[in-house]
């Protein structure tokens, strides 16, 4: 298993590994898709000196995260009391090979406040030869007394060279790899899942040349151009082709929104220069796009929402 990026942090490990210096609890803090997870697997895969394909299996692993919802499918807001409680009873018993134990708490601020009142006591029992990484993108969400008891580690946006190199080394198709490196936000999570689906990228790029080309227009233009979203007239059609294009849209007018913020080193943005929003009305269009959504699914006429959505636009 390679990692793309956080050398540093890798080298780190290493040397603590080898020399015996690891703490028992660990926090990796960063944003989104920008590798925390895939780090937290490598160093498990060290530690339980197993290769990728058997740690989803090994007895001496347990990955947490947010549980399903099993009457709506989706998934539940928070981390429950049961998901802690039973962790506190994988961690009570001994390890079954006499190894180290790894525990990876994903989106460990969406804890809530019994859950991580009970993981605080899972700390405080300290045991030999159990390790937990705790993955978050925000540890002022963490109570403090759990933050006290983690090393902290700060996963930084990826540099488009560093990334560029890794992926192609990954095997990625080089031509590709340059495509999809301005949209991947510095992470590295983002640019796999880009490479990985050509529909989807394919998708994202023409959408965006797409409001490149009428971002400037007048209202009844850009309504035109919408047409397209409205033209299908078999039943629930025109709907479900909506629906799956407001996300894409979503992604990007965010892309606008950290262009403008420059929070983020991605890369130039067209559609940022174009738009005559401010910060703030890019983040209400974003608002109006997830209201969208919302009653798209409460069956509100598309043909309403495609207009309004073009006529809040500029």
């Amino acid at each position: 298993m390679s990692i793309i990026g956080h050398q540093r942090i890798i080298q780190f490990f290493d040397n603590a590994i080898l020399n015996g210096q690891l703490a028992q609890a660990y926090c990796f803090v960063g944003p989104e898709q920008v590798g925390k997870r895939t780090l937290a697997r490598y160093l498990a895969i060290q530690l339980l000196n197993i290769n990728e394909k058997q740690l989803g299996t090994h007895p001496d692993f347990y990955y947490l995260t947010r549980e399903e919802n099993e009457k709506t499918g989706k998934l539940r807001k928070d981390i429950s009391i049961s998901q802690a409680r039973l962790l506190k009873e994988r961690v009570s018993s001994k390890s079954w090979l006499g190894g180290y134990r790894v525990i990876i708490i994903d989106e460990a601020e969406l804890l809530n406040k019994e859950s991580a009142n009970a993981l605080l006591k899972v700390l405080e029992d300290r045991k030999e030869k159990i390790v937990f990484f705790l993955l978050t993108t925000d540890e002022l969400a963490l109570l403090p007394t759990i933050r006290s008891r983690c090393q902290t580690f700060y996963l930084s946006l990826l540099a488009e060279q560093e990334m560029t190199i890794g992926l192609i080394e990954a095997g990625f198709d080089s031509k590709v790899v340059a495509e999809v490196i301005p949209l991947a936000w510095g992470r590295v999570g983002r640019a796999i899942s880009l490479l990985s689906d050509e529909e989807n990228r394919q998708k994202y790029l023409q959408e965006r040349k797409w409001w490149e080309e009428i971002v400037k227009l007048p209202f009844y233009q850009r309504l035109k151009k919408a047409d397209y979203l409205l033209k299908d007239k078999e039943d629930g059609a025109e709907k479900e082709k909506f629906a799956r294009i407001i996300p894409v849209w979503q992604m990007l007018w965010r892309d606008v929104l950290l262009a403008k913020t420059k929070k983020e080193n991605i890369a130039h943005s067209i559609l940022a220069e174009k738009s005559n929003f401010t910060v703030s009305e890019t983040l209400r269009f974003i608002d109006l796009l997830t209201n969208t959504q919302i009653m798209l699914r409460q069956n509100v006429n598309p043909k309403l929402l495609v207009e309004e959505a073009m006529l809040n636009a500029r």
